[in-house]
């Protein structure tokens, strides 16, 4: 089992050279390679499987995969970080086909049924607007709101917006096209607005004296 160590983002130029000594057989260049970017694997396997032995298991599965698939790589049609997220994502996924989990929901998950307010057509703009107030109950809502989501769900915010990764490489990831990508990612972000909404709404409905 190769331990894996956090080092700092390696530029396109050393990824190439790595990948080359990699292939030759250099047990230094794959223990740099796992140094790299092992632990942002593990953090996108983490995001599907939540036992955490398990995880470590698909990370090690993904190695190997990535340590025989070596030849395979191709810097043309993606950077090293994205083809290695490839891997890793099917790898998990694979694996949660032939071990399911059970979805649980938070015990503080907004109950948001009550008072429901349904959003038609919403711009980018007044999504990325209402995201990035600074204000401490929209961050509470948001965090509340993000807890409700399915784990595919919050993985492809964490990947877009925490990783700030380009949809593109998402959609390479995920095996997917880019246009369809925006699309879900359109509706996602409109579905975890509304979410929003319906907590502070719920919130003001319970908080109204009678």
């Amino acid at each position: 089992m190769m331990q894996v160590v956090y080092m700092s983002r390696m530029t396109q130029t050393d990824d190439i050279q790595m990948i080359r000594a990699a292939r030759a057989g250099d047990r230094g260049a794959c223990q740099t390679l796992v140094d790299a970017y092992g632990q942002q694997l593990l953090t996108l396997i983490r995001g599907m499987i939540h036992h955490a032995a398990e995880a470590e298991e698909v990370l090690q599965d993904t190695l190997l995969k990535v340590f025989q698939g070596l030849d395979s790589y191709d810097p043309a049609r993606a950077s090293l970080p994205t083809w290695l997220s490839r891997i890793a994502y099917n790898t998990a996924l694979n694996h949660l086909r032939l071990h399911p989990q059970v979805p649980t929901l938070p015990i503080d998950a907004p109950a948001v049924a009550r008072h429901t307010i349904e959003l038609a057509d919403v711009s980018e703009a007044e999504l990325d607007a209402a995201f990035s107030t600074g204000r401490p109950d929209r961050v509470e809502s948001l965090t509340r709101a993000l807890a409700t989501l399915t784990d595919e769900e919050r993985n492809l915010l964490y990947m877009r917006y925490a990783e700030e990764r380009g949809v593109a490489d998402i959609a390479y990831i995920l095996g997917t096209e880019a246009d369809a990508l925006y699309s879900r990612l359109y509706r996602l972000r409109r579905k975890l607005y509304s979410l929003i909404l319906n907590i502070e709404n719920n919130e003001q409905h319970s908080f109204r004296p009678a």
